[in-house]
C-alpha cells in the first residue's frame, strides 16, 4: 500500500518525498472538458483489467495471462497504462515467452484531434511511437515498427467490460496486415474472498487450447446459487463474448439459466429453465427430448462440472452417469447427453475423469475443496 511508506522530508522544502506527493499528482479524476470527434477515445480502457495475449513466432503460438491497469493522468490531459506480461503471481510462465511490463502514455491534441500514443517496455527497450484516432468504428493506432515497418495497433472492441486488441505489421508486399500480437481482456471487479465455500469465491480460467479468458462470481442469494460468468475467445480468428448466469438450488440441483453470445454478426440469447417436476423450457418453449436431464453443460465452461459433483460428492473409485442439457457455442443450440464422472484417488486437488458417452471424448480434471476446477487437461487453468 502506498500509504505504508514513511514519508520523508525534501531539503530546504516541506513536502514529503515518496510515492504518495507524486501520485497525487501524477493521478487526475477524469479528463479536461475538450471538444473534438476523438475526445473520448480511450475513457472506457480506465481501469483495471485480466487479459490474455497470443505472440505469434516464427516457433510457434505462445499463450500467456496478463493484466493491464489505466488512469486519466497529467490534470486529465492523458490516460496512463500499464500493460504486464505475465500477470503479477501467474505460476504458470511460457518458457520463452515475451516480458512486457511497460507503459502507454495517451496524451489528447484538442488542435488536430488526435492522441499521440507513446509506448515504452524498458524489459526490452522498445520504445513506439503512434497517433491514435477513430476510423471505421475501431480504435485505429498507426506508425512505425523497428527497420521504419508500418504498424498499426488496434482496439476493435472496446466496451464497459471486454475489449480485443491486436497488434499488426504490415507484410513486405505492402498489402497484407499480419497480426502479430493479440489480447483479450475482461474488465476486472473486486472479488469476494478466495477461500470458503463457492458462494464467496471469483475465479478465473485461462484457455490454454486457442486465446481465451474466462470470469464466474458465485453468490447465495435467497436460499440458491447463482454464477455469473464471462467467457471472452478468439473463434475462428474472431472475439466472441458469451455471458451466463446459472441457478442453481441449494441442493445444487439446476434451476433456470440465461445465456448471451455476442459475435460480429450479431446477438443471440437462451433461456433454459426446468420446473419442479422435470420438465425443461427452451426460450418459454417445452422442450421434451430433454426430459430425464438433471443438469446443463455449457461447451465452452468448465464451471458446468461443479454443480453436478456438488449435488452428488463421489468418493475415491466411485462413478456417476448423468444425463444433461448440453450447449453448444456459439450457436446455442441445445440437445441431452450422456455422461459419467469417476473419482480418481487422492486428495485435494480433488481428480476426476469425465467421459462424454455419445463421442467417446475423456478428459481428466481437478477441483479444489469448493468444487470449482483449478485445471481442466490442456484446455483449461486458473
Amino acid at each position: 500500500m502506498l500509504s505504508a511508506t514513511p514519508p520523508t522530508t525534501v531539503p530546504g522544502g516541506s513536502m514529503p518525498a515518496g510515492p504518495e506527493p507524486f501520485v497525487h499528482r501524477l493521478l487526475a479524476p477524469g479528463p479536461q472538458p475538450w471538444e473534438g470527434a476523438n475526445r473520448d477515445l480511450y475513457n472506457m480502457l480506465v481501469g483495471s483489467w485480466d487479459a490474455v495475449v497470443v505472440d505469434r513466432q516464427p516457433g510457434g503460438e505462445i499463450r500467456q495471462s496478463a493484466e493491464i491497469h489505466a488512469t486519466w493522468a497529467l490534470n486529465g490531459r492523458a490516460i496512463q497504462d500499464l500493460w504486464i506480461v505475465p500477470g503479477i503471481g501467474d505460476p504458470h510462465v511460457e518458457a520463452g515467452g515475451p516480458v512486457r511490463y511497460g507503459t502507454t502514455l495517451r496524451i489528447y491534441d484538442p488542435k488536430k484531434d488526435r492522441w499521440n500514443v507513446t509506448w515504452f517496455n524498458p524489459v526490452t527497450g522498445a520504445e513506439n511511437h503512434l497517433e491514435g484516432r477513430w476510423e471505421n468504428g475501431e480504435i485505429m493506432q498507426t506508425g512505425t515498427g523497428p527497420q521504419g515497418v508500418p504498424v498499426r495497433w488496434v482496439f476493435d472492441r472496446l466496451r464497459g467490460d471486454a475489449f480485443h486488441w491486436r497488434g499488426e505489421r504490415l507484410s513486405e508486399d505492402g498489402r497484407t496486415w499480419i497480426a502479430d500480437t493479440e489480447f483479450l481482456a475482461l474488465r476486472a471487479t473486486p472479488g469476494p474472498s478466495k477461500a470458503g465455500t463457492p458462494a464467496q469465491r471469483q475465479v478465473t480460467w485461462n484457455w490454454t487450447d486457442r486465446l481465451g479468458i474466462e470470469r464466474v462470481s458465485l453468490r447465495e442469494e435467497g436460499g440458491q446459487w447463482v454464477a455469473s460468468g464471462r467467457i471472452f475467445v478468439l473463434h475462428d480468428r474472431a472475439p466472441v463474448l458469451a455471458t451466463y448466469q446459472l441457478t442453481h438450488g441449494p441442493d445444487h440441483r439446476f434451476r433456470e439459466a440465461r445465456i448471451e453470445v455476442e459475435t460480429g454478426a450479431g446477438s443471440k440469447v437462451l433461456t433454459l429453465r426446468r420446473s419442479g417436476d422435470g420438465q425443461w423450457e427452451a426460450d418459454g418453449v417445452v422442450r421434451k427430448d430433454l426430459a430425464g436431464c438433471e443438469e446443463v453443460d455449457l461447451m465452452w465452461s468448465p464451471y458446468s462440472n461443479t454443480p453436478p459433483l456438488m449435488a452428488q460428492p463421489l468418493a475415491p473409485g466411485e462413478h456417476r452417469e448423468l444425463k444433461v442439457a448440453w450447449v453448444r457455442f456459439p450457436d446455442l443450440e441445445v440437445r441431452s447427453l450422456r455422461q459419467t464422472y469417476t473419482r480418481l484417488p487422492g486428495q485435494a486437488p480433488f481428480r476426476y475423469r469425465y467421459e462424454n458417452l455419445e463421442s467417446g471424448f475423456q478428459g481428466e480434471l481437478s477441483l479444489d475443496e469448493a468444487g470449482l476446477v483449478v485445471d481442466y487437461g490442456s484446455w483449461r487453468r486458473r
